[in-house]
């Protein structure tokens, strides 16, 4: 039901909910036999985001194309993800669609140091 309101604002506004018109999509996976695939995909991820930033490159964490991915898992066949892998999560990139002129202004870092 709730992809349908992706589906329906394609076919009536033109309006892209799943990539955000995104060109690109990477989606991570690791062998499902690794020691913490699910883990290493976002590590993975989250390297790439940073590389992407540092490059001008817009990124955003696709989890409305994860759930489409869950509804239509032999996507993952087209795609061309081996059958012994786990799909950690994906991302879309392409151009920025925000520019931001500063970084969040935020107080002093709370922290706590414990002593043994």
């Amino acid at each position: 039901q709730y992809l349908g309101f992706a589906v329906k604002a394609w076919q009536e506004e033109d309006k892209d909910i799943i990539f955000r018109g995104a060109p690109h999509l990477l989606v991570a996976s690791a062998p499902k036999d690794a020691p913490c695939p699910e883990q290493d995909t976002l590590i993975a991820l989250t390297t790439f985001q940073l590389m992407a930033h540092a490059r001008n490159i817009g990124t955003v964490w696709d989890g409305m194309f994860m759930m489409v991915l869950s509804l239509f898992p032999e996507l993952t066949v087209r795609l061309g993800i081996p059958a012994n892998h786990l799909v950690g999560y994906a991302m879309a990139f392409g151009e920025p669609g925000v520019e931001y002129h500063r970084t969040v202004q935020r107080g002093p870092a709370n922290v706590n140091v414990v002593n043994l």
